[in-house]
């Protein structure tokens, strides 16, 4: 199983956290990044947000699946789908 950091704070999180464990914020896996992302909520949306606070304009949704508890990737808000590549 791949690790990844948080790229908010850096610290160690799994691919099905929703939540990092020290700084609190939100996760979601960017399939175009292969990456799983710290999040900046912002209404029903979410931005990318980095270690050095600088949050991306890009508009983020997750994944209908979440509300499930089954899946943490996330999908362009601009996007028709509603469901992210692996749930299609």
């Amino acid at each position: 199983m791949k690790l990844f950091n948080c790229t908010h704070c850096g610290h160690p999180i799994y691919f099905e956290n929703y939540l990092c464990l020290k700084c609190y914020a939100p996760l979601g896996f960017d399939p175009v990044k292969m990456e799983l992302v710290a999040l900046q909520q912002n209404g029903q949306s979410y931005t990318l947000l980095t270690q050095s606070g600088e949050i991306n304009t890009v508009q983020y949704k997750y994944c209908r699946n979440k509300q499930y508890s089954v899946c943490n990737w996330i999908v362009p808000n601009d996007s028709v789908d509603e469901y992210c590549v692996a749930c299609n």
